[in-house]
């Protein structure tokens, strides 16, 4: 099997494309800022056109920043035509976007054959209760880390009989 690799502007034009013409695109996620929810590399996220009712606090969603920039972000807040970002993985960063700049939205997430959509437990436990205090989300993702890199050497260890140790 052939790989291409193509830019991320070419992409998100192409998938944005499909979206626009009203197609559900299924998209492979790269990077951690949605962690712990959503996990880059390994999940496949659903989208659909952007609509008026996806600009609401908690909704994940597609933003062009600039021209080459794309973000996959929580909705932070909306004030009018300004709407903030952020994602779930970043304990600080915030993105800030008129409304116009949302063009799709997330409807489903899959992740292991398991797929979790805005009305399943696991959607809105994040949605709800996903810590909005910089310091607390900090905290939480360090032990998300913390417990996901010990889960990786275990399956590492059972599959070489060797224990890895991460000292950093």
């Amino acid at each position: 099997m052939r790989t291409r690799i193509i830019s991320n502007a070419d992409f998100f034009a192409n998938a944005l494309k499909e979206v626009d013409e009203g197609n559900r695109v299924k998209i492979p996620v790269k990077g951690n800022s949605m962690l712990p929810f959503i996990v880059g590399e390994q999940d496949v996220v659903t989208l659909v056109k952007a609509t008026p009712e996806s600009v609401q606090k908690g909704r994940i969603v597609i933003a062009r920043l600039n021209e080459n920039t794309y973000y996959l972000h929580r909705i932070a807040r909306v004030d009018g035509n300004k709407v903030t970002l952020r994602g779930d993985g970043n304990p600080y960063a915030y993105e800030v976007c008129p409304a116009s700049s949302i063009l799709a939205e997330a409807v489903e997430v899959e992740r292991n054959r398991k797929r979790y959509t805005p009305d399943t437990f696991v959607w809105k436990l994040f949605r709800q209760l996903w810590p909005s205090n910089g310091f607390l989300r900090r905290v939480l993702l360090a032990a998300y880390r913390f417990l996901y890199s010990r889960k990786e050497d275990a399956s590492d260890s059972k599959r070489t009989g060797c224990r890895v140790f991460n000292r950093k």
